[in-house]
């Protein structure tokens, strides 16, 4: 029992020290949870961990806690993840980082044994960082595709325009909203917790989390499909508004309902925590690593763990303290051998928080296109790669997306993302890609955000952009390769001038380093 004092109190005396050394990411998740609906269960999520733990506390009084290499290993492995999530300015990142060093403090100070007993109310607390946002435009897609699909069977005619379809009765678009995004976490979070206190076997909890992934995807496309059935087939009068929402919710709570009415029929015996540990110990099993706990193990242990904790946040603020280069001209496209249009050719324009955004339309006889550079200079002021910054402004209703792919670009020999964008009048074939430090050209922002993340840790050169790509097209007189042969032209031909105006500017900002 000495032991257990001994080890609860560095649990809770380090779990409360990570969480002040790490306070501005955690208070960040929390304030995801208190204005994001999709993440509200996330206030539950440290709570039911301390009931699961709680409801072991008899069995796990059999074990004798005991330090945790492996344990420091991990603490000191999600350290580095938060330290490279603070690099690149991905939050998500870092959230999950800190509950993993949360999670590694514990394995640390218990050890391996009881780690593995309370796997699963430790690996719980990962649901408390708000992730999953990536997930919302494929099921932005399925959900589109399901409802087209589903209304089509049922016999009525619908024209699709990407997320935008048209019945003859009204007109209908797939949002954020209506992904199921929601649903999914939410029922992701309930599976998990019910597949574990409902079951014993490992096949069945697999096969019930897996139910509780594809079950909410599709009960939403069938909410999707129900809801512009009833606005249908009561001339719009119905489930167009707010009511819809509710409707939603409703169908989706039925659908939980069965399924974990469903489970239970399969239900596990439950198991006797408390009788499970006694076996081994009653035939001589040890519960100890082979570490010998004398005054130097703890000493050597707890050192450990307070510089696997405060290493981080100092790497950080020595990070922020890097002494940044000021601008020194801003960027200019040149004129394209006098092409370059004064007037804008259209409305449309990627969004771009804080960045540097140089547009250069460029009208060529009949054809007309657009050049836009979002250039992030330096780091720490913004961030190029996030959900704010997107192609289409959401708070505007005439432009819209309706397609979206991937295309080989030859003059750079990278695939970029391909959009096809329309309002009433204009369509455009857009293409765009992201490029760090002048010489890494990616459209994948995963490799983007590794890139970035490098070069800050390093101290290189450090702008980055955005570069995109539009050209009027008309889809009536324009085969669509004929338009992507014209597109590829028109980068291969100006591209070298808008790498020259980049690097001229980064060349200056960085001349000292």
């Amino acid at each position: 029992m000495k032991t257990w004092k001994l080890h609860g109190a560095l649990v809770l005396a380090f779990s409360i020290a990570l969480v002040l050394a790490l306070y501005p990411t955690f208070l960040s998740m929390v304030n995801i949870w208190m204005r994001s609906e999709t993440f509200t269960h996330a206030f539950l999520i440290a709570p039911i961990s301390l009931w699961l733990v709680w409801e072991k506390r008899e069995a796990m009084l059999t074990y004798v806690p005991s330090y945790s290499v492996l344990g420091l290993i991990a603490l000191f492995g999600s350290g580095f993840l938060w330290l490279l999530g603070m690099a690149v300015d991905a939050a998500v990142v870092q959230q999950f980082a800190a509950v993993l060093m949360l999670i590694s403090v514990i394995w640390s100070i218990l050890g391996n044994r009881l780690a593995w007993f309370l796997a699963f109310p430790l690996c719980f607390l990962l649901f408390m960082v708000p992730m999953g946002e990536d997930l919302v435009p494929p099921m932005m897609d399925f959900t589109a595709n399901f409802t087209v699909d589903m209304v089509r069977l049922s016999g009525i005619p619908v024209y699709r325009e990407g997320l935008f379809f048209m019945l003859p009765t009204g007109n209908w678009s797939v949002v954020e909203a209506c992904s199921g995004i929601r649903y999914l976490i939410a029922s992701i979070t309930l599976g998990c917790l019910y597949a574990y206190v409902t079951y014993t076997k490992l096949w069945k909890r697999a096969i019930f989390i897996a139910l509780s992934i594809i079950v909410p995807i599709i009960a939403n496309g069938l909410r999707a499909y129900m809801i512009v059935m009833l606005g249908h087939l009561s001339d719009m009068t119905v489930a167009t508004g707010v009511d819809h929402l509710v409707y939603g919710w409703l169908f989706f709570g039925v659908v939980i309902f069965i399924l974990i009415r469903l489970g239970a029929i399969f239900k596990d015996p439950e198991v006797d925590n408390l009788a499970l540990r006694a076996a081994p110990i009653a035939n001589g099993e040890s519960d100890t690593l082979a570490v010998n706990r004398t005054p130097l193990t703890h000493v050597i242990f707890i050192g450990c763990l307070i510089v696997g904790l405060s290493i981080w946040p100092l790497a950080r603020q020595q990070m922020n303290n890097q002494a940044y280069p000021e601008m020194v001209d801003a960027l200019e496209l040149p004129d394209f051998e006098g092409k370059a249009s004064v007037a804008p050719l259209w409305s449309w324009q990627p969004v771009a928080r804080e960045a540097d955004q140089v547009v250069g339309f460029i009208e060529d006889g009949p054809q007309q296109s657009a050049i836009y550079i979002d250039f992030y200079p330096v780091p720490g002021y913004a961030e190029m790669i996030n959900s704010l910054n997107t192609m289409i402004d959401p708070d505007s209703d005439e432009w819209h997306i309706v397609s979206v792919g991937t295309e080989h670009l030859a003059a750079l020999d990278i695939s970029v993302t391909s959009y096809r964008i329309k309002s009433s009048k204009q369509e455009l074939l857009v293409w765009s890609w992201y490029q760090v430090a002048g010489a890494h050209n990616s459209a994948n922002k995963y490799i983007v955000k590794l890139l970035e993340g490098g070069h800050r840790l390093l101290g290189d050169r450090q702008d980055s952009a955005r570069i995109t790509y539009a050209m009027s097209v008309d889809p009536a007189s324009q085969a669509p390769e004929l338009q992507k042969s014209q597109l590829q032209t028109l980068i291969q031909e100006t591209f070298p001038q808008v790498q020259a105006s980049l690097d001229n500017v980064a060349q200056r900002v960085y001349e000292d380093l």
